[in-house]
């Protein structure tokens, strides 16, 4: 499981591993739940890929790291102060197309240090995928 969680609040996302060929991601605390599906085949290297490079940063960068999956259902703009204060700006959506379509978006305010462990997280979690 990837757990991101805030310093300022009890908010936090998780992404696991679902039934088939998703992953569940899950925003739970100050004021919000919201969960939805994202499919693993097409997404995975490439969530892999972004939670993993942020985790190898040794300094705080300046601007913003992007990634969506292949259908918007989970995307992410990540910034970082110079004193290391890093938000994840999350995006949850549902029934894409649907008249029911939803969307969520929170901030989700994180430590630089909590970066290495968030992407060993990832690297785990689509390891572990990759050999079902």
């Amino acid at each position: 499981m990837i757990s991101i969680h805030s310093t300022s609040s009890n908010r936090e996302l998780c992404i696991r591993r679902g039934q088939g060929g998703y992953f569940i991601a899950e925003l739970l605390g100050h004021r919000v739940t919201a969960v939805t599906e994202v499919w693993i085949d097409d997404d995975a290297p490439g969530l892999g890929r972004f939670l993993g490079e942020l985790g190898d940063l040794n300094r705080p960068w300046v601007g913003k790291r992007e990634w969506a999956s292949l259908e918007g259902d989970l995307v992410f703009a990540v910034t970082c102060t110079s004193l290391g204060a890093v938000n994840f700006n999350v995006r949850l959506s549902g029934l894409p197309g649907a008249p029911e379509e939803w969307h969520v978006a929170v901030g989700i305010e994180t430590e630089f240090g909590q970066l290495s462990r968030i992407g060993q997280e990832a690297k785990r979690l689509l390891d572990a995928s990759a050999a079902l």
